[in-house]
């Protein structure tokens, strides 16, 4: 059992290591956005640069080009206003939140971006699991 639990965590590591963008999309974490107190203007800025990094640029794959997940510009105008969205009005926990904002029309309409980066969030920990 505990060269198996061994394995496990190794195998963790390698799908999940510290830079990865699990770690980035951590800035969408209701208690995080909260957490930052004073620093909320600043919070995230680093995280949202490296994920429009991935996700705002036109990826080419071989013969293969694969459009932009996420507008850089808009994303950017969104979370400045996302951040004090979540710091003033949400204090229910996490999923109870996403759960909310995802089904949410105004909210699709208003942060089309960020909703994007929300679902890519929810579904990259599953995909990495297969």
């Amino acid at each position: 059992m505990r060269d198996f639990s061994k394995y496990l965590l190794e195998n963790i590591k390698i799908r999940f290591p510290i830079d990865d963008i699990v770690v980035l999309l951590q800035i969408l974490v209701v208690e995080n956005i909260r957490k930052s107190g004073l620093d909320l203007p600043f919070f995230g800025i680093n995280e949202l640069d490296k994920l429009l990094d991935i996700f705002g640029n036109d990826k080419k794959c071989g013969k293969e080009t694969y459009s932009k997940i996420t507008d850089p510009v808009e994303t950017r105008i969104e979370w400045r206003f996302f951040k004090r969205l979540v710091n003033n009005n949400y204090l229910e926990c996490n999923k109870q939140f996403w759960n909310y904002i995802l089904k949410d029309s105004f909210f699709s309409m208003n942060y089309p971006n960020i909703k994007k980066l929300a679902y890519i969030a929810h579904v990259l920990p599953m995909s990495r699991a297969i």
